[in-house]
């Protein structure tokens, strides 16, 4: 995973989206291309990218509904499973979500964990607990 910085040194927005767990990011001629991708997430808010050295990196930003078709079928993809991939980063799984309403807006916050948690959870069929040689 990369982090991508500006030229005043500074850490740049990056570009979410919301995509199926089997999507595949690929690069042609400078621009990336998600599969199976449902939209670009262009109005989260608050986004927070916590590089965890050695562990598991964390997402979490805000997502508000819309009366626009486009954006109310994103904001009713954002459920846990789904994917989200940050550019220049890689994917992150969501792993959970709060709606919360108000006056002015519906709105999700949303927490993800990079792709790597998936990876945790596989467990190998022919192996019991303890030691092999």
């Amino acid at each position: 995973m990369q982090i991508a910085f500006n030229k005043f040194n500074q850490l740049e927005t990056p570009v979410l989206t919301v995509c199926n767990p089997n999507s595949e990011a690929t690069i042609m001629g400078g621009k990336v291309t998600v599969s199976s991708a449902f939209g670009i997430l262009t109005g989260a808010k608050k986004i927070s990218l916590t590089p965890n050295f050695n562990s598991q990196w964390e997402l979490s930003f805000e997502y508000s509904d819309s009366s626009n078709h486009h954006i109310h079928s994103l904001y009713n993809k954002l459920e846990k499973g789904y994917h989200v991939y940050v550019s220049d980063v890689g994917y992150f799984i969501i792993d959970d979500y709060a709606k919360h309403s108000s006056d002015e807006r519906n709105y999700k916050v949303l927490s993800c964990h990079s792709i790597d948690k998936e990876i945790e959870n596989n467990t190998c069929p022919l192996l019991d607990e303890g030691s092999y040689y």
